[in-house]
């Protein structure tokens, strides 16, 4: 079913900004067709590319829902964020409010609406409506600030099942490396390391 989707998510990828290649849209869908997930979490939607690869998945696969959270703010986007390049990248380009109205548009456009949920908030905030242990797949791609990359990790961790995938991007970033260990430190291991992310698993005891 793979090679069945990968063409209309590649037609995706092209209409929705961000930065979520074919290669990694693939990884996600494989996993996905593997594990059959039915609560995803993604922390970080900026366009929505990841998270519609996800959601048309599931919906190929037949059910489960993928919740996306992203506060779509300058100034979350800035928290403890060093390097003034990217201060001044999401300063001058995000566009964050036309940015949200567009991803609400594709979700409709899309018919994603089965499939996708989100909330408008900060992961800490976000966190609160989901029971501990009930998420099977987490895809955290928000702020990589080594700040809240760490804190992101500290929250979702009590609702992330005992059994699950955690998908990091960027984690060739020096910024999350504390926050990649940390990620190992609740049991998780390296399914797949493809550099500009990583994919954990970790399996009942």
């Amino acid at each position: 079913m793979s090679s069945d989707l990968i063409p209309s998510i590649a037609q995706m990828l092209n209409r929705v900004p961000g930065w979520c290649s074919i290669e990694k849209a693939t990884d996600l869908v494989d996993i996905i067709l593997q594990r059959n997930p039915k609560v995803i979490v993604e922390s970080g939607i900026y366009g929505g590319r990841s998270l519609f690869a996800m959601a048309m998945t599931l919906r190929a696969n037949g059910g489960g829902v993928v919740w996306g959270v992203d506060p779509w703010t300058i100034e979350a986007a800035h928290e403890g964020e060093k390097d003034k390049a990217n201060l001044d990248w999401w300063e001058k380009n995000a566009q964050l409010e036309e940015t949200y109205l567009k991803f609400v548009q594709n979700t409709v456009d899309f018919g994603l609406l089965s499939h996708v949920n989100w909330i408008r908030a900060k992961g800490e905030v976000a966190a609160g409506i989901f029971r501990d242990r009930s998420i099977e797949m987490m895809h955290l791609d928000s702020n990589h600030s080594e700040l809240i990359s760490c804190r992101e990790v500290e929250t979702w961790a009590p609702k992330m099942a005992q059994e699950s995938i955690w998908i990091m991007d960027d984690a060739d970033w020096s910024t999350q490396a504390k926050a990649l260990q940390m990620i190992k430190d609740l049991g998780f291991t390296v399914r797949l390391d493809q550099k500009k992310y990583i994919i954990f698993e970790r399996k009942l005891p």
